[in-house]
């Protein structure tokens, strides 16, 4: 009897531990499938909120492109626009241009300056021809082949430089005092008052003019 006692109290324990092995695998399951579908509807989340980017994005991108196609079409800003751009490459060129020139021009002027301080007065007139041939509006240049002129004793060579450098610079006061010892040369005193005058009026320190009147 005990032994038959013994036996069923066995099978009781064993008939325990299966359910309760029964139970935990139920229950491991059930948090499998809970985690799976919350980890679906995370991910559908996700998707809703990647698709919902994306449309964002390409509105965006829709938009910039038909403000930048009213613009383009727009011919009142193409021609402004335009406008401004060939104005820039203008200016630029006509800089560029002028230092080039200048680079072409100035140590010409130096030669001649030195032939004329040498009085190598052929060589000095050789120089600021050729400046005028780069640089027609070379007041300078024009000034300094009329006091050359006033010394060889061109007096219309010399006021017809003096007037070329005047129209151009009109307030150049040296050539304004050189065109009057050319017309002083010439006995044109009124005349040559009249330009030292002026001289003094724009540079009341020019020495020479001072020194004629």
């Amino acid at each position: 009897v005990l032994i038959a006692g013994a036996a069923v109290v066995f099978l009781i324990l064993i008939a325990a531990a299966f359910v309760r092995t029964q139970a935990q695998r139920t229950q491991e399951l059930d948090a499998a499938l809970a985690a799976g579908k919350k980890e679906a509807i995370g991910s559908a989340d996700q998707k809703a909120k990647l698709r919902a980017a994306e449309e964002a994005l390409r509105e965006a991108a829709l938009d910039r492109m038909a403000r930048s196609d009213v613009v383009r079409l727009d011919p009142a800003v193409e021609m402004a626009l335009e406008a401004e751009r060939l104005a820039e490459q203008k200016a630029e060129r006509e800089r560029r241009e002028r230092e080039a020139l200048r680079e072409e021009v100035e140590p010409l002027m130096r030669s001649a300056k030195r032939a004329f301080r040498a009085d190598n007065y052929a060589r000095a007139l050789d120089r600021y021809a050729r400046v005028l041939s780069l640089d027609p509006k070379h007041a300078d240049a024009h000034h300094s082949r009329g006091v050359i002129l006033v010394r060889l004793g061109d007096i219309e060579g010399a006021l017809a430089a003096c007037n070329l450098a005047l129209a151009i610079a009109p307030t150049f006061a040296p050539a304004l005092v050189t065109r009057g010892n050319a017309k002083r040369k010439e006995n044109d005193l009124e005349g040559a008052l009249a330009d030292f005058g002026a001289a003094l009026a724009i540079e009341s320190h020019q020495q020479e003019a001072l020194n004629n009147r």
